[in-house]
């Protein structure tokens, strides 16, 4: 008895999950680094060789100096949030020469770079310019002009509308808005925000087996993603001649079985406009749908409606930009890693203490080549996996030892009786 629990716990403890750490030998692939301010912190951008020959998280890369590991913070390139639009108290609404005047408090210490103006729904089929001036003493001054904003509402066109005013960074107390062509009752109410500090950044994604084709009224872009990085926007090129359309997108991912139905993961829609009224030009484009899905193969779908189809250059899919920020500690030349599909991901004080300095210089990757070192790793199943009959032989002689001991006291029990 004591002989088959020996060897069960034995067995049992051979079973455990090993933990994966990196060594250059378990890296498929590698990448020279050259740093041209080795003095200061600087980045390296994660593009499609990384993606194809790595994780789809990134999270087997690793910077080497002289074969010693460089700790590194990922960030993705993200706009920065927006703060929650503020609503703001108008002033003073009434008509001055022609046009309809408000002043927009917006409050002590406020900042803010966009305005959106609450409109009527009698203000439709519009095209106008807003002008707009600042200051901080609504009764002395001095006014601060901002120039001239385009407004306009195409609902018998059907191309959409902007009722928001999109300034430089600011911080007035009061603004003055005049719009011509609009009266006081079409005004609503007005609110401000803080749009976002710092841009997305983007890596265009390339794909493989594409098409376009034109089923009744509706064109149809299928294609395959090459490398593993998530898709997470779609930007479609049209060409620049083409203008003053607002079209209906459907986003869809293939499942890789081919029993599965396709699953939409994104409606929108995208539209151009150049329109000439008079004296007056407006120009405004959105070609970009944002999606967040984990599939391989997607499909497009676009409702032309009764209109011709769209002189599609290109639909490419794109994810934010990755970057891996480090201290070269000196070095000019480092050696990135990566291809090791087990290993854990890393944790180094360096990401959690992570100050990214505004002037971070991008060092150079060279061309991605298979490591010379590379042997793979070891058969790093649980030792029970790679050898499945001790476990059965330990198993058999567990039963047999109970058994064993439940025949003797039997055996004992009969001889009482």
């Amino acid at each position: 008895m004591k002989i088959a629990c020996i060897v069960v716990a034995l067995v049992l403890a051979l079973a455990g999950t090993p933990a994966f750490g990196p060594a250059i030998q378990f890296f498929s692939h590698v990448r020279d680094v050259a740093v041209e301010r080795p003095e200061r912190q600087n980045y390296v951008v994660a593009d499609g060789e990384l993606w194809t020959h790595g994780r789809a998280d990134l999270a087997d890369v690793r910077l080497y100096a002289d074969g010693k590991e460089v700790p590194y913070a990922l960030t993705e390139e993200r706009a920065s949030c927006c703060a929650a639009e503020k609503k703001a108290k108008l002033l003073n609404l009434g008509m001055a020469g022609g046009a309809v005047e408000f002043v927009v408090e917006t409050g002590v210490d406020a900042q803010y770079d966009r305005v959106s103006l609450n409109l009527s729904d009698t203000a439709r089929d519009f095209v106008t310019r807003a002008r707009v001036a600042g200051t901080n003493d609504l009764r002395r001054g001095p006014w601060t002009e901002f120039g001239d904003h385009p407004l306009y509402d195409f609902s018998r066109e059907k191309l959409g509308r902007n009722f928001a005013i999109n300034l430089p960074a600011s911080q007035f107390s009061f603004l003055r808005v005049t719009i011509p062509e609009l009266r006081p009752d079409h005004i609503k109410g007005a609110s401000i925000a803080l749009a976002a500090e710092r841009k997305a950044r983007w890596t265009e994604l390339p794909v493989v087996n594409a098409s376009t084709t034109q089923e009744s009224r509706r064109t149809v872009i299928t294609w395959t993603q090459q490398t593993k990085a998530p898709v997470e926007r779609i930007r479609f090129v049209v060409d620049p001649a083409q203008t003053n359309f607002r079209r209906h997108v459907t986003i869809q991912g293939i499942p890789e079985e081919r029993e599965q139905r396709e699953v939409t993961i994104a409606e929108a829609d995208i539209g151009r406009i150049h329109y000439v009224r008079g004296t007056k030009t407006f120009d405004s484009e959105d070609l970009n749908v944002d999606v967040n899905a984990p599939y391989k193969r997607f499909k497009v779908v676009i409702d032309n409606g009764d209109d011709p189809p769209l002189r599609l250059q290109a639909v490419q899919p794109l994810t934010h930009e990755r970057r891996f920020y480090f201290d070269p500690q000196g070095k000019l030349s480092l050696q990135l890693y990566y291809g090791d599909e087990k290993l854990n991901a890393p944790k180094y004080e360096y990401a959690s203490l992570f100050q990214r300095e505004p002037e971070a210089p991008s060092a150079r990757m060279g061309l991605g080549r298979p490591n010379s070192a590379f042997t793979g790793r070891p058969d790093d199943r649980p030792w029970t996996e790679r050898h499945g009959w001790v476990l059965w032989v330990a198993l058999l002689v567990a039963v047999a030892g109970l058994g064993a001991v439940a025949l003797r006291g039997l055996r004992t029990e009969t001889k009482r009786a």
